[in-house]
Order: structure tokens, then C-alpha cells, then sequence
């Protein structure tokens, strides 16, 4: 397997991991303001590693510059949302009382939107980009904007750690000095890893590899993530429990969790079609990743709406009846021959959400769904490769995940 494609997909699964972190911990507790900046910090990293999946495989200088740019909307953001997560779960909201301080605190990354991504009049030279066996790189040009995003995400994260600092020396509770230890190592380790793979390597050393950031900042990511479970910074485990005892609540974890495999899926279509099929039609790729998306979405939203059960339950089964055969066609000239496992997940799911309206929707649509393959490809010489089993482990892994959980 060559080396840009293991790249690309490394960087895809920092896109699963960040995105399922951030809705998780959303779902956990949809009021919290704190989680709201958690999602959007993992958002900021989900476009940077996303940006990065696509450009290292990217197949000329012109596609590679595209993502580039893209991928600069997230690490051009990241750090400013890493501050505001950091004053809101460290009780300093008073430092953010007035509007203009907010644009103060996001000045920076205004900045790096302008320079970085698709407005290049300020920055004509942004990348300074180079194919390597590795993949196209960045080998750091160091004018005033690069280092101008050096001093930005150093100052930014060294306030981020003072203050997480001064939370855990001055909070009596233990939990919150573990929690503060926790995260300031996980943001030190990635500093300094940071900073040799970003910058000393392709600067320094005549080896090029491709810049490390997305898989680097996940660090400090999963450590927060972690020190909420684990020290029940949001009482995590005990809401869940207590969650399951009402079968409404089962029902609402079971939509959470067809909501995020729908956004996993989404970027498995990349990395199957795109990096490992090598469908040329990017386009379509990423169109049908937008329907899942956006599918995904529909089920959070339709849950969580002031309606009556019998009105939503509608909407779901409306929307099932619909998605399996978008889905399950989308790959009807292969026969739809993975992808048709993705029935006895929504099957599955069906049982979860206690309604007749909604299994009878999801079981009529799967049979006429699987009837007009059959119609439309009653007979097709087939050829297994890469794809197949990623998208087999795929089903199977979130299909496991789903029961484990």
C-alpha cells in the first residue's frame, strides 16, 4: 500500500475519532455550554484532518493547494476555540462579558482565514508544497504569516495552560487538580511533538515528511475527553445509567448512535471510493458523504423537536423508507455488494425505536429496495479488493461499537 494512501487514511481517522468525541460529549449534555465549545473544537479538527486526508493523495499541485487551504480553516480556528473551551471549563467566563472581547479572541484566526485559505492576495505565497514518496508536504517558508501563526498558537496555548494551572491549584477538589494535570501534559506532549514534526524536520533535517498536527492535536483532544469520563466532569455515567431506565431515553441513544455512524460513514465513502477505489469523480464522492451527513442531522433534529411521539415517528419512517434505498443504490453498478449489509443495521435499529410505523417502513424499503438491485443487476461479475474490506471491517466495527454500547 503506498505510503500517501496509509496517510490519507491515518488522517481520516483522526475525522471519525474527532467528530464521534465531540458528539458524544454534545450528547451527553446538549446544554452545556462547555460541550458546545468541545464540539466545535472538534469540528475545527475534523476540516484540518479532513483538508490533510485529501491533500497529502491529492493528484497534482493545483488539488493539493485546494485542501491545503480547506484544512486551514481548521487549524486556522483551532486554537482560539481551545482558549474559549479552556476559560469556559476553567470557570473564567467573566473574561468574555463583552462582545468585542470575543472578536479580540478570535482576531487571530480572522487573520489566518485571510492569509491561509482561498483569499491568497494578502500571503501569495502560503505553501511552499513538494511531492515526496510520502505524499505532497509543506515545507515551511517561514515569512511574517508563518510566523505569525507560530506566535498565535503559542500564545494561545501557553494562556490555555495557565489557566488550566491556576483552575487545578486553586480548586479544592481533587477530581479537578487530576483533571487539570491530565490535560496540561496531554497539551505540553503535543507542543513539543508539535513542533518537531511541523517545523525542525522539513526545515531542518534534508528527510521530508508530512506534517504530523491533526494526529498530534488529537492528544490534547482525547485528554479532555477522557478526563470527563473519567473524573465525571459531566457526569457522564451516571446520566447514562439513569438513561436507561426509560425506554424514551433507549430510543434517544439509539438515534444518537444511527446519527453517528451515518457522519463515520461519511467519511469511510471518501476513504473507500476516493483514496482506495480511486474514483475519479471526487464530486460524487463527496456529494453522497453530504447526504449522509446531512441524514444524520435530520435524525438528531427530528428527536429532539416538542412534537408527539406518533409525529415523529412518521418523520423517522418517512425518512428510513428513503434513506435505504439512496443509500444501498448509490453503489448499484458493483451490485451493491457490501453496502447491502447496512439492512440488518437499520433492522436492528428498528427494534430499538419501540415503533410499528417505523419497522414496517424500514422492513417494506428494505425488500423493495433489494428487489429493484436485483431488477437493475440481476446478474454482475464482481471483482473484491480494497474498498470491499473496508467497508466490511467498517460495518462490522460499527455494528460491534453499536451493541457494545
Amino acid at each position: 500500500m503506498a505510503l500517501p494512501l496509509v496517510f490519507s487514511i491515518i488522517f481520516s481517522s483522526i475525522c471519525i475519532i474527532s467528530l464521534y468525541l465531540g458528539i458524544y460529549t454534545l450528547y451527553t449534555n446538549p446544554r452545556s455550554f462547555t460541550n458546545r465549545i468541545f464540539l466545535a473544537l472538534t469540528t475545527a479538527m475534523f476540516i484540518w484532518s479532513f483538508g490533510f486526508a485529501m491533500a497529502i493523495s491529492a493528484a497534482d499541485i493545483s488539488a493539493c493547494l485546494f485542501w491545503r487551504r480547506f484544512a486551514a480553516i481548521g487549524w486556522g480556528t483551532f486554537f482560539s476555540i481551545l482558549l474559549q473551551f479552556v476559560v469556559s471549563l476553567t470557570g473564567r467566563n467573566h473574561l468574555l462579558d463583552r462582545w468585542w472581547k470575543y472578536v479580540l479572541l478570535y482576531l487571530p484566526a480572522a487573520v489566518c482565514l485571510s492569509v491561509f485559505t482561498y483569499i491568497p492576495g494578502l500571503n501569495p505565497q502560503q505553501f511552499n508544497l513538494v511531492q515526496t514518496p510520502s505524499g505532497w508536504i509543506n515545507v515551511p517558508i517561514k515569512n511574517c504569516w508563518d510566523w505569525f501563526y507560530i506566535a498565535y498558537y503559542l500564545g494561545y496555548t501557553l494562556t490555555g495552560i495557565y489557566f488550566l494551572w491556576k483552575w487545578g491549584r486553586t480548586d479544592s477538589s481533587r477530581n479537578v487538580r487530576k483533571q487539570s494535570n491530565i490535560i496540561i501534559l496531554a497539551i505540553l506532549a503535543a507542543l513539543v511533538l508539535g513542533a518537531f514534526t511541523e517545523s525542525a524536520v522539513n526545515s531542518v533535517f534534508s528527510v521530508r515528511i508530512p506534517q504530523m498536527a491533526p494526529i498530534v492535536m488529537l492528544i490534547p483532544v482525547m485528554a479532555v475527553s477522557y478526563a470527563m469520563q473519567k473524573y465525571g466532569f459531566l457526569d457522564i455515567r451516571k446520566n447514562m445509567t439513569d438513561s436507561l431506565l426509560f425506554s424514551e431515553q433507549i430510543r434517544k441513544r439509539v438515534v444518537h448512535y444511527l446519527a453517528t455512524s451515518l457522519f463515520v460513514s461519511s467519511v469511510l465513502n471518501v476513504v473507500g471510493m476516493y483514496f482506495i477505489y480511486k474514483d475519479t469523480n471526487l464530486a460524487r464522492v463527496l456529494v453522497f458523504s453530504g447526504v449522509l451527513i446531512v441524514s444524520g442531522v435530520i435524525f438528531e433534529v427530528i428527536e429532539r423537536i416538542e412534537k408527539n411521539d406518533r409525529y415523529k415517528d412518521l418523520i423517522h419512517a418517512v425518512h428510513f423508507f428513503i434513506l435505504i434505498p439512496v443509500l444501498t443504490l448509490n453503489y448499484v453498478e458493483y451490485g451493491s455488494m457490501t453496502v447491502w449489509a447496512c439492512t440488518f443495521i437499520f433492522l436492528i435499529v428498528s427494534i430499538g425505536m419501540i415503533s410499528r410505523i417505523i419497522q414496517v417502513s424500514i422492513a417494506s424499503s428494505v425488500m423493495l429496495t433489494h428487489l429493484l438491485v436485483f431488477i437493475l443487476k440481476p446478474e454482475l461479475v464482481v471483482r473484491i479488493d480494497a474498498s470491499d474490506h473496508v467497508g466490511r471491517i467498517a460495518l462490522s466495527a460499527i455494528a460491534t461499537v453499536r451493541t457494545a454500547c
